[in-house]
């Protein structure tokens, strides 16, 4: 976290430590159904590759989601990292194309499971807005 607490309502998370960046983190949620952005965190270099990501909570809470279900998002966000990481190592190259290359060509099963997961949790909720 780059903050000391709930300054607003939103999460800026720095990944320096997990040694992946945002702009691949936001790409590998993007395919589990998980909306996050690519951020730019205090000493960054570069706003195309940021070193954080920015998850934005209106959104749940207004749909009704409470601290259970947030730790579900954080576990969602923290497998995200861990299958990042896995296809870094597997990409050749080390620009963001390469990664995308890599990314997309083949279905992930462990972003396959964990999309069905975030849309079985999701699902829970009505949509602010839409009457189904």
């Amino acid at each position: 976290m780059v903050s000391d607490g709930t300054d607003n309502h939103l999460l800026l998370v720095d990944l320096r430590s997990q040694g992946i960046d945002g702009a691949r983190l936001e790409k590998v949620l993007e395919k589990a159904n998980i909306h996050a952005n690519k951020n730019t965190i205090p000493t960054d270099k570069s706003a195309v590759i940021p070193k954080g990501i920015r998850i934005g909570t209106p959104a749940m809470t207004s749909r009704g989601f409470e601290d259970s279900h947030f730790e579900e998002v954080g576990e969602f966000i923290n497998r995200g990292i861990e299958i990042t990481k896995k296809i870094k190592g597997e990409t050749e190259g080390k620009k963001l194309r390469d990664f995308s290359k890599t990314l997309n060509s083949r279905e992930w099963d462990d972003i396959t499971e964990m999309r069905s997961e975030v849309e079985s949790l999701a699902g829970q909720f009505p949509t602010v807005g839409f009457n189904i």
